[in-house]
């Protein structure tokens, strides 16, 4: 291999050796997972601690997290915990809403992120809204990073292809006093760059926006122990040497020239996200580092520097200048294809996520840009340059060429620099304010028949923190409702406190939709109020219970509630006759609708969804799938018609839920359970009356919503 060839592979092989101690194994970005309290939680005390759960290690040492009560900011101070989760000691509280202001830098990667949501303490009303979470980096950062990498660019890409391309006597000097121009022109940008960066980490660990509130202490903190700081000292040390090497009149040393570089390159490597994904993903990083700063700052070197010097003084080197650099630029251009995809593979995840996430979309418009410099580049290489030796002009087409290159590259260059800093698509789900899907084993599915639809909902994760709603609307014959467009509105409500509700549109089409979901702030009883609202046809509404979590407060029954709940069954136990309609789904996929007319002491009738109906009177029970006929069956007791879920006796934990209104009238939510724990419900009972108004029951493949009204209506139920 001759000198000219090793250039690179020496150059790659000193960085690779100083690179590889840093790799480890991770996610990209520190994005908070779940924290206790959670978002939207009201407690009844203040709490004793905050634990925050990320999805990758952060350093507490240069992270933050405040509570903000008004105009009131209380810094928290780490109890215990390393890596992912770290719990943080709190103050006795007052009652009142709180936001948590969190500020981290992740210990793998070096970026910071940053985020907030909401808990109260005592009788206070929290906004459910999915917590805020820093998602698109401020363009004020992606600039600074920007002026970074070119000035890394323009020393590698610069010094290598001094290294690399003939250099006659008479242009040697006038070349190297160039080159050393731009070195210096380079290092000031790396230092302005690294400074901005740093302050930004110490202003926004520091919980101020005045460059003086980060002077001192935090910004040394930031530059001991961040990667931003680690990243500023590498490329600071190394651009100060090969500034000592490229003064003119020093004599070239090739060996040490490129070791230097590859402590320049070791810094943007130190805060890429190639360093998350272990030993495979920093070394992709580092040669798409080292190709691009090669390619682009070879680029800008060759074009602005190197052909209007050597036309000028040696013209009959351009070709072979011309020739050695193409050569050069494909190598290059075939390691950044590689290293690109390799890199999509790690941190996109799917092609869709192209038109999703930041980092999705920001990626997809670097590609579009790469488009026409890749064609810019094929130009030059396989038109342009060939005609060299034949058109002695053709060195000014070539030169505007290069230009034009290096001007898209540098475009790219920006992009990419909003790429680095942005949340990869992959892996970057947070269950406490991102949106978040859920697997399909912890999907739950319940339904309907509202009108002349079913309607099927799809909750997942059917957790706590946010979650995805699909949605189905068809006819009884399994077609979609009407041709053209549906939209769904989504209102869920807590039940077991006076939280605001939430309402989601979501538009579809044929029938059916999806999309992010409400964000479920915490744990308990909630009911969602789907409408259907079609073209031309009257809104229908169906709601559905959605219980997360296990029941608060023990197995005592609170007085209060025990009383409604008594007031309730006397009065069933009086009722001369009501009606049911209720709603049954497994969770699974599986729903039925049921009507019910219930006469005491011993007649009711009903009719599902499916077709079926019965009516019993007394000994006689008459019953018929769809469009068949009716059968008898005798009994030898009499049937027992009487309100079917419990109330008053054998249930334990019974609590007082939220006030509301249901068909204008005022009820009251009470919450309770059956001895065995098995069965869950909840009952909204009429404030005038005392009658039960609506009942939820959930159990394991168990998920019912019953509609209660029609109480001592005149019904006769006769034999069919």
């Amino acid at each position: 291999m001759g000198s000219d060839a090793m250039l690179l592979s020496r150059l790659l092989t000193i960085t690779v050796l100083l690179v590889l101690m840093f790799a480890s194994a991770a996610s990209a970005h520190a994005v908070l997972q779940s924290s206790t309290p959670s978002h939207g939680l009201v407690l009844t005390a203040s709490p004793d601690s905050l634990a925050l759960d990320f999805n990758e290690a952060i350093d507490p040492r240069i992270s933050t997290v405040v509570l903000v009560r008004d105009t009131t900011r209380i810094p928290l101070q780490p109890a215990s915990g390393e890596g992912r989760k770290v719990v943080y000691k709190v103050p006795s509280l007052d009652n009142g809403l709180y936001i948590v202001d969190w500020r981290v830098i992740s210990a793998i990667d070096g970026h910071l992120t940053r985020g907030s949501f909401a808990f109260g303490v005592g009788s206070v009303t929290v906004p459910i809204g999915a917590a805020i979470s820093s998602a698109a980096p401020a363009w004020s950062d992606v600039i600074a990073r920007w002026l970074g990498l070119v000035g890394v660019l323009l020393l590698t890409g610069g010094i290598v292809a001094f290294l690399w391309l003939p250099v006659p006597g008479a242009a040697r000097d006038e070349l190297r006093a160039r080159l050393y121009q731009v070195a210096t022109l380079a290092s000031v940008m790396i230092v302005v760059a690294g400074i901005y960066r740093l302050v930004g980490d110490a202003t926004a660990i520091a919980g101020t926006t005045s460059l003086f509130g980060a002077l001192g202490e935090p910004l040394l903190r930031v530059l001991s122990v961040s990667h931003d700081g680690h990243d500023l000292i590498f490329r600071v040390v190394a651009a100060i040497f090969l500034l000592v090497q490229l003064k003119p009149g020093r004599p070239v040393e090739r060996d040490g020239l490129l070791a230097i570089l590859g402590v320049l390159l070791l810094g943007p490597v130190l805060t890429t996200h190639g360093l998350t994904a272990g030993a495979v993903g920093t070394l992709v990083s580092l040669a798409h580092i080292v190709s691009a700063s090669v390619w682009v700052g070879g680029l800008a070197f060759f074009g602005a520097l190197y052909l209007p010097v050597i036309h000028r003084v040696a013209p009959d080197t351009v070709r072979q200048a011309a020739v050695r650099f193409s050569r050069l630029a494909l190598m290059t251009v075939v390691v950044l294809v590689a290293t690109g995809l390799v890199q999509a593979y790690l941190f996109l995840g799917s092609v869709a996520a192209l038109t999703g996430p930041v980092y999705g979309r920001t990626l997809l418009v670097k590609l579009i840009i790469i488009a026409p410099l890749l064609l810019t580049a094929a130009v030059n290489r396989w038109r342009v340059v060939p005609r060299l030796a034949s058109v002695s002009r053709m060195w000014q087409p070539l030169m505007l060429l290069v230009r034009l290159e290096t001007a898209l590259a540098m475009t790219v260059v920006l992009v990419a620099a909003a790429v680095a800093i942005s949340q990869p698509a992959k892996g970057s789900e947070s269950t406490q304010g991102q949106p978040a899907g859920g697997t399909e084993e912890s999907k739950l599915v319940m339904g309907g028949t509202i009108g002349d639809l079913n309607i099927a909902i799809a909750v997942s994760p059917a957790k706590q923190g946010a979650n995805k709603i699909e949605l189905t609307a068809t006819t009884g014959s399994g077609k979609t409702p009407v041709p053209g467009e549906v939209r769904f509105i989504l209102k869920l409500a807590s039940v077991d406190s006076d939280l605001p509700p939430q309402t989601t549109s979501l538009d579809g089409a044929d029938g059916t939709a999806s999309g992010q979901g409400p964000f479920i702030g915490a744990t308990g009883w909630w009911d969602i109020e789907v409408t259907v609202r079609r073209k031309g046809v009257e809104d229908v509404s169906l709601t559905l219970p959605l219980r997360i979590g296990e029941p608060k407060g023990g197995k005592t029954n609170d007085p209060q509630a025990l009383e409604l709940l008594t007031r309730a069954q006397q009065q069933v136990a009086g009722a001369r006759a009501w009606q049911e309609l209720e709603h049954y789904s497994s969770g699974d996929g599986y729903a039925i609708t049921r009507q019910y007319v219930f006469v005491p002491p011993d007649r009711f009738s009903y009719r599902t969804s499916l077709g079926a109906e019965g009516r019993v009177m007394g000994t006689k029970s008459y019953f018929r799938e769809k469009d068949t006929k009716w059968s008898l069956t005798e009994k030898p007791e009499p049937v027992e018609v009487r309100f079917r879920f419990p109330l008053a006796t054998d249930i334990i934990g019974a609590r007082l839920g939220a006030k509301t209104e249901l068909n204008g009238r005022q009820v009251q939510a009470v919450t309770y359970s059956d001895p065995g724990g098995t069965l869950h419900f909840v009952v909204w009972i009429e404030l005038a009356t005392g009658y039960p108004a609506r009942l939820f029951m959930d159990g394991e493949a168990h998920h019912m919503v019953t509609n209660i009204f029609g109480y001592n209506e005149k019904v006769t139920i006769s034999p069919p």
